[in-house]
Order: C-alpha cells, then structure tokens, then sequence
C-alpha cells in the first residue's frame, strides 16, 4: 500500500526507522485514527484540531506544510493511489525526530499517513465488562492519543481472556473513565452523562461531534465523575468513536435498550 512519510510517497513496507527513533525508544508522538466515507470525514476539523493540540501538549512542532487542506488532499491522495473503492481508514502518526535521551534535542517532527480499507464494526456492544487490571490517570497528555498505548494493550488481552465485546477503564478513583476503543455515553431521565476528561479519558472527536451536537439541539448534558453504579442504573447507554455510534445492551450483566432517537439517528 502506498503512504505518505514527510511529504513523499513511499510503499509502506519500505518505512525504515533509525535504531534511535525516538517513537520506537520512547513512544514520543501522537496518532489520530480517520474514516473516510465517500471520501470525506465530518469528523475531519476534530482530527485536526487534535493532532495540533496534541503536540503542542507534548511540546513538538507539526511540520510548517501541515494544515488541514494538506491533510484532506492527503487522504484523498492515497485513496487514490491505492484504488480504495470503500470505506478508508486514515493513520496519521506524528513523532519527534530522533536525538537526545529522555531530553529531546529538538522539536520537529516525522509525519506519517497511511490508508487501509476500513471493516466496519458492529452497532451493537452486547457484552461489556469492567476491566481489573488497568486504571486511568490524568494529565496533561491523557486526553490525546499517544504512541505508548500499552494500557489499552493489557487491558485488551483482559476482554479477550473474559469473553467481553469490550471492556470499561475506570478512573484511579473508580469512575467510570471510557472503553477501550471508545468514549461512553449515558441517558438517565432524558439527560446525557458523559464521563469527564479528569477521568483520564481520550477527548474522542466522536465524542466532541455527539456534544456539539446535543447542545446544538438544547439537550441537557452533564460531563462527570461517577461510580459504575450509577451507569448502571441507567436508561440508555452507547459508545463513540471515529467509526459512529454503538449501542450498549449490557454491563456487568445489567441490560440496557437501544436509545431510539440515536437508532433513527435523529439525536445527529
């Protein structure tokens, strides 16, 4: 598959990186995941926006050419070049350029985009548990996507060896923090819940869009820090991420319904 790596057009699999990359040593850069249908995103401004903000919480520079026509005509570019007829899924990685122990010694950056076929996941989560092995922290960074993913890793093989469709990270403090591969949602009485970004969870561009949306169309929302218990005595709940909305029917061996506004898609 054709990719572009600092503004050239290269094979994939000829990305070669010096033994002192500084994403293969220490994992310092951020990533974004983009699905692309009918060749765009409605989800693109977020994308952007968050790769911006999150190099500048890592403090490195996105190189000068980077902007989001660049970014659009990109995506489109290799599309092309690789004769995606469906759904695209987008890489972008962007890492600081080697030099310097845990002090880097500079603050420009790699950048990397590459496009597959996107499989589209199922709209329905069937099965979630709540993981016991991984908790989420807050920072500075917690919000962005970073190179060093390994709680998601773990906290995956945890799912896997459960039998869960996918699994809840809790806050140190035992809120409820996000899902493995997506941000949570909520409805209790008419009012949506989400849980706060002090929980340590992704500032999903899903996430941000369904807000946007919500308040948009005057709809009460709340972003918090609470208990699984009280998820649990929720009406409706429903997971984010950049592949759309998925329907939540249970937890912890709690049943939920299928919110019918987001089911007509109506709520978007």
């Amino acid at each position: 598959m054709k990719a572009i790596f600092n503004n050239e057009i290269i094979n994939d699999k000829e990305l070669l990186l010096d033994s002192e990359d500084r994403a293969f040593q220490y994992g310092d850069g951020i990533f974004e995941t983009i699905v692309v249908r009918e060749r765009s995103s409605k989800l693109m401004k977020y994308h952007y926006h968050r790769l911006k903000e999150g190099a500048k919480a890592l403090n490195f520079q996105l190189p000068a050419y980077f902007d989001i026509q660049y970014l659009e005509s990109s995506i489109l570019t290799l599309i092309q070049e690789n004769n995606i007829k469906r759904t695209a899924r987008i890489k972008v990685l962007s890492w600081r350029k080697k030099g310097g122990y845990y002090t880097p010694e500079s603050r420009s950056s790699n950048l990397f985009i590459k496009a597959n076929v996107h499989h589209e996941e199922e709209e329905i989560l069937k099965n979630v548990g709540i993981s016991k092995t991984i908790r989420n922290y807050y920072s500075q960074y917690s919000q962005f996507k970073t190179l060093n993913s390994l709680k998601y890793v773990i906290a995956s093989i945890e799912k896997e060896n459960s039998g869960f469709d996918d699994m809840i990270i809790l806050h140190e403090k035992d809120h409820v923090s996000e899902l493995l591969y997506s941000n949570i949602f909520w409805v209790k009485n008419d009012i949506f819940y989400t849980p706060s970004l002090e929980t340590g969870c992704i500032k999903g561009v899903m996430r941000s869009f369904v807000i946007d949306k919500l308040e948009e169309k005057g709809l009460s929302l709340k972003e918090v820090n609470m208990a699984p218990e009280k998820l649990l005595q929720a009406d409706h709940v429903f997971a984010t991420n950049a592949s759309g909305i998925r329907h939540i029917t249970e937890v912890a061996n709690i049943r939920f319904k299928v919110y019918p506004d987001l089911a007509n898609t109506n709520i978007l």
